[in-house]
C-alpha cells in the first residue's frame, strides 16, 4: 500500500506508520508482562532431591504461576554454584528468581568466616551483574549426622554462616527462606544417613521455600 505525496495524504501516512509501530510496541510490552516469570532453584543433594519431591506434592512448576528449573547436585559445595549458574546462563537468559540452597556441604572444611566471605562476596558479583534477578538464600539446614566435625562445632559453624548471610541478603534487595521445623532430633524427617530427608522431611523443607515464592509471586 502506497501513499501519495500530497501533505495531507502524507500527514496521514505518518500518523497509520506511527499507530502501527505503538501497535507493535503496546503488544510487545504485553507479551513480556504476560510471559510468566522465570524461576531457578539451585543446590546441593537437597535440590536434587527435592525436584522429584516437589513435582509428587506441588504439581509441575512447583505449583506456581512461573517457570520453575532445578539444578540439583549430589555433594555440592558452594564452589560449584557460579560455574553450574554459568553454564545455564550459556545456554538461556538469567531468571527473574534465584534460589540457591548451598554451603552445608562446606562446612568443616572452610572456616565459616571465609565461608561466609566468599558466599557475600559471590552474590554481590552476582547482584550487581543481573540487577533485575531476586536472588534467594535458602539458610543451611539442620542435620543429624555432619561427616566432616563435632555436630555441636559444624551446628554453631551453621548458624554464623546464616546469620551473617540474612544481613547480606538483606542489603542486596534479596530474600532469606528459613527452615524453623527440621529438627536434628526428629525422628521422621530424617533418612538413616542422618543427612537426606525422608518423604516428610522433604516436605517441609520444599514448603519453606514455595512458600517464599509464592509470596515474591503475590501468590496466597
Amino acid at each position: 500500500m502506497f501513499c501519495s505525496v500530497t501533505h495531507t495524504s502524507a500527514s496521514l501516512c505518518f500518523q497509520k506508520i506511527n499507530f502501527i509501530k505503538y501497535l507493535h510496541l503496546y503488544y510487545t510490552k504485553n507479551e513480556i508482562k504476560t510471559k510468566p516469570p522465570k524461576i531457578w532453584i539451585i543446590g546441593s543433594s537437597y535440590i536434587n532431591h527435592g525436584e522429584k519431591a516437589a513435582l509428587q506434592n506441588f504439581g509441575e512448576n512447583f505449583g506456581l504461576t512461573a517457570k520453575v528449573e532445578w539444578f540439583g547436585q549430589e555433594g555440592m559445595r558452594w564452589s560449584g554454584i557460579l560455574p553450574r549458574l554459568y553454564e545455564e546462563l550459556s545456554r538461556q537468559s538469567p531468571p527473574n528468581v534465584l534460589v540457591v540452597h548451598a554451603g552445608g556441604n562446606d562446612l568443616g572444611w572452610v572456616a565459616a568466616e571465609d565461608l561466609v566471605f566468599k558466599m557475600q562476596q559471590e552474590l554481590r558479583h552476582l547482584h550487581e551483574e543481573f540487577p533485575a534477578m531476586k536472588l534467594v538464600y535458602s539458610c543451611i539446614n539442620e542435620r543429624k549426622v555432619w561427616r566432616t566435625g563435632w555436630p555441636r562445632n559444624i551446628n554453631k559453624d551453621r548458624k554464623v554462616v546464616n546469620s551473617h548471610m540474612r544481613k547480606a541478603l538483606h542489603s542486596l534487595g534479596g530474600e532469606v527462606i528459613e527452615h524453623p521445623h527440621l529438627h536434628f532430633y526428629s525422628k521422621t524427617n530424617y533418612l538413616p544417613d542422618g543427612v537426606n530427608f525422608t518423604e516428610e522431611g522433604n516436605e517441609i523443607f520444599l514448603s519453606s521455600i514455595r512458600r517464599v515464592l509464592r509470596r515474591l509471586l503475590g501468590t496466597r
